[in-house]
């Protein structure tokens, strides 16, 4: 299932457009300065995922589904289509090759700014590096 245009993410929206409820507000990656150096890195997220046939949204799921079989994701969609676009990503199996470019594209050294502020950061136990 190969689409031609993209289909819209967060980082195609301003910050600013997102609902007033929309959690990704309170995040400091969807805040400047980091919004903007996340940005940096899409359109050759955007060229790798057109490289191997898949929308991006494909190949985000796709490669966290890859990290083992107890690892699934939970993805945001507005629409039955999206859906059906998601649901794909359970059969695509990537190259190690195109595991490393992504890694290397995008980890903790390359994405800006915290997922969580510090409150909710103390309340939870995820992306705790070393």
């Amino acid at each position: 299932m190969r689409h031609e245009q993209f289909r819209l993410c967060s980082v195609d929206l301003d910050p600013v457009e997102f609902a007033e409820k929309d959690i990704r507000r309170g995040m400091p990656r969807f805040q400047e300065p980091h919004f903007s150096r996340n940005r940096e890195w899409l359109p050759e997220f955007r060229n790798l995922a057109d490289e191997v046939g898949f929308t991006p949204a494909q190949l985000a799921l796709a490669w966290v589904l890859m990290h083992g079989d107890n690892v699934h994701v939970i993805p945001g969609t507005t629409s039955v289509n999206h859906l059906e676009e998601d649901y794909v990503a359970k059969d695509i199996e990537l190259s190690s090759g195109v595991c490393r470019r992504l890694e290397s594209l995008i980890n903790q050294e390359t994405v800006s700014g915290r997922r969580y502020t510090a409150p909710t950061q103390a309340e939870i136990d995820t992306e705790q590096f070393a």
